[in-house]
Order: structure tokens, then C-alpha cells, then sequence
């Protein structure tokens, strides 16, 4: 692979609510359509560019509207992280939840949401799903996932530098345009 293209998907009803939400299958909202639209066309891709999403609702519906009725391949090791107890609630729900309140107050990569996700599992996952996917033929790939996915999939790209895990997070439907050479991520663009 020669470039990898990373995008978050559009705007959903857990976007604009600002509620925590992974494995929820939201569809875009209009707003999200209507950015996907807006965006439609601005992206440079090769004729022969492969693709890829979550398998989420919003990431393939993403996908289609900026770039059409594609083949694409199923990546769901590249799903957002399962926010278990805190699915669908936002942070004035869930601020005097004991639950919310242990797990804020002592968050580590090895302590999960309850009934959730850590966000070492997830990394663990996308490494591994990362792994297959650098291992896939085709000179460029362009993936719709998720804000922490693509967070995770830089953080494993790019280890030495030194931006924060959430300095990584896209906006909706933006993300990275990823240089490879030998196998290596060797420059990012934001686009």
C-alpha cells in the first residue's frame, strides 16, 4: 500500500446530542448528509483506490454519499469502542452515575466502561485489524470508521509523535491522507 485515507463518518444523532455512543448503529442525521454532500467531490482518490467501513450504519452510508455505490471490504475490528453502561447517555446524564463517576475519576487503558470496552481492548483490535489491512493489495485504501478508531489507527502510525490520543480525533466526515513507504507510514495530511 502506497496511501491509506482515513475518514470519520458524517454527523448522527450521538454527534449532534453529544452522547457517548460506539455500538449503537446510528444513521446520519440530515445535517450529516448533508455535510457528506458538501464534501462529495473534494477528495483526490486513484481510479483504482480499494475501500473500506466498520460495517456500522453511519460509516457505510458515509462511504456511499462521498463516494458512491463502491465495492467495499468490512473492517468491524475498525468499530468504535463499546461504551457499555454509557451507551447513548451524554455526560449530564451520566455525571452522578457511581459507575461513571469510579470510571472517570481512575481512567487507564486497562480499566473498561463497565460492560463496555477498555480502551486497550480496542487498540488491541485495531492493531490487529490494522495488520490485515496493511497486508491487503492495492497501491491506495480509503476507510470510513470512527472518531477513537482513527485515533487509534494514528497512535499505532505514527508512535513518536506527539500528539494525544484525542489530538487525533477528526471532525465528521474529515480525517488523513497517510504516505507509505516500504510498508511504513512515513507523512500524514489532515484533510
Amino acid at each position: 500500500m502506497n496511501e491509506l485515507i482515513l475518514l470519520r463518518h458524517s454527523l448522527t444523532e450521538g454527534n449532534e446530542r453529544r452522547l457517548y455512543y460506539g455500538k449503537t448503529d446510528l444513521p446520519l442525521t440530515p445535517n450529516g448528509i448533508a455535510l457528506c454532500e458538501k464534501k462529495r467531490g473534494t477528495l483526490t482518490i486513484s481510479p483504482n483506490a480499494r475501500f473500506g467501513h466498520s460495517g456500522m450504519l453511519r460509516a457505510q452510508q458515509t462511504l456511499s454519499l462521498l463516494f458512491g455505490e463502491v465495492s467495499a471490504r468490512v473492517f468491524t475490528g475498525f468499530r468504535e469502542m463499546d461504551m457499555g453502561l454509557f451507551e447513548m447517555h451524554s455526560y449530564e446524564e451520566m455525571k452522578d452515575v457511581p459507575e461513571y463517576q469510579h470510571w472517570i475519576s481512575n481512567m487507564s487503558d486497562e480499566l473498561p466502561i463497565p460492560q463496555g470496552e477498555s480502551n486497550a481492548q480496542v487498540r488491541a483490535r485495531v492493531c490487529e485489524t490494522l495488520n490485515e489491512l496493511l497486508s491487503l493489495s492495492g497501491d491506495q485504501w480509503v476507510v470510513v470508521c470512527h472518531g477513537g478508531t482513527v485515533a487509534h489507527i494514528m497512535r499505532l502510525l505514527f508512535p513518536k509523535r506527539s500528539e494525544s490520543f484525542y489530538d487525533w480525533i477528526p471532525e465528521p466526515c474529515c480525517g488523513y491522507r497517510v504516505q507509505f513507504e516500504n510498508g511504513t507510514a512515513i507523512e500524514v495530511e489532515r484533510i
